[in-house]
């Protein structure tokens, strides 16, 4: 055999096996890319609007003495919990009882005067019938009566006043709630003026303050009186910090009167029941409202949105099968999915799976398309 058939038969395997490998790669890029797509379909939505807070007691008070003296007792323990009218520090009541004493006698003594001028008085009006005293006198008489019980109208004012110095030794809890460790010691000089002698912050119910967009708030409003809907308050769930969910529904029960004009939002205030005393003031929470859209909207899932320089699209497949690219304008969340405000129409064919190897213009092989369930 010549050189030239040798290297012929040693060439017609690789060239075949060549050939073989290029039609393989051929077929493989005739064939079709193979998509699943949703027909688009409008449904009822629940919407759910979350805002970040903390909590704080609906009554929250400094304890402070009314009198100044020296803490003779603190009657609570530390972090417990009272109820209104429990009796919580005594301040030494020495001083105030001799001063009550004091202004009693003071006030015996001017209503003793006040009777021996009354006396007077009433022995001047008979002399005065009789022509032995002149009505001048008389009137003078008159006006050391009225004097006198000026006096004793002064007096037992400053004995009202002393009685409510020495009642003031005595401090008592305002409200239901937990005390706060005590701020002085027993024998601490204390008064008004001096630092706080605890604090009480009631447990029963807590509060969050939430700022909701004046747009917001008054499309919402606009959309439910226009449905005729009754404007009741809206269920309020609690998430605390840790993850958990409370389990206590709240309530929004104060709207503020006016738009805070540095942000453009209106402050809701939303207060929770607290009767295990889980919740405490300062605590982080997240707060969530669910709330139904009025009118029907068409949902796409978050995994099917894409985006480049001319923004957010998704891609779509019409009727012979040929992929498009359409750019959306897209509403709230919805869990994993997106509602769509422009950019997609009823009917239409969006492509769920087969992302990445699908551009606009390819045409595909359409599986079986999903239907999605109208929900309304």
């Amino acid at each position: 055999m010549g050189a030239s058939a040798k290297i012929i038969a040693i060439s017609l395997p690789i060239l075949l096996a060549a050939c073989s490998q290029q039609a393989e790669t051929d077929g493989e890029l005739s064939e079709q890319p193979k998509v699943t797509v949703q027909v688009m379909q409008p449904q009822s939505v629940t919407l759910t609007d979350r805002f970040m807070g903390k909590t704080r007691a609906v009554h929250q008070v400094a304890i402070m003495p009314k009198v100044s003296g020296y803490l003779i007792n603190q009657v609570f323990v530390d972090g417990a919990y009272v109820k209104q009218g429990d009796l919580l520090f005594e301040i030494d009541p020495k001083p105030f009882q001799a001063e009550v004493a004091r202004l009693e006698a003071n006030l015996a003594q001017k209503s003793a005067q006040l009777a021996l001028q009354a006396k007077k008085h009433e022995k001047a009006q008979m002399l005065l019938k009789q022509e032995a005293l002149s009505s001048l006198e008389v009137d003078q008489i008159a006006a050391e009566l009225q004097g006198k019980k000026a006096e004793v109208q002064s007096a037992k004012a400053a004995l009202n006043y002393a009685i409510l110095d020495l009642e003031n030794t005595r401090i008592f809890a305002p409200f239901d709630g937990v005390m706060s460790d005590s701020h002085v010691s027993i024998g601490a000089l204390v008064g008004p003026d001096a630092e706080p002698l605890s604090s009480l912050v009631s447990s029963n119910k807590m509060r969050v303050d939430i700022q909701l967009d004046e747009k917001q708030h008054l499309n919402k409003l606009q959309k439910r009186i226009q449905a005729g809907e009754a404007l009741d308050s809206p269920e309020v769930t609690l998430t605390l910090a840790n993850g958990t969910r409370y389990k206590h529904m709240g309530e929004i029960d104060f709207i503020d009167n006016h738009v805070d004009s540095r942000n453009g939002t209106i402050r809701f205030r939303v207060t929770f029941p607290n009767p295990e005393g889980l919740l405490l003031p300062g605590q982080f929470v997240s707060v969530s409202s669910e709330y139904d859209v009025a009118d029907q909207q068409l949902v796409i899932p978050q995994s099917v949105v894409q985006e480049d320089q001319g923004g957010r699209y998704v891609y779509t497949v019409n009727q012979d099968n040929v992929v498009e690219a359409r750019y959306v304008q897209l509403g709230q969340r919805q869990a994993k999915d997106w509602i769509v405000k422009s950019g997609l129409k009823a009917g239409e064919r969006l492509v769920l799976s087969g992302l990445q190897s699908i551009r606009p213009g390819f045409e595909v092989d359409v599986q079986q398309p999903i239907a999605l369930a109208n929900k309304g």
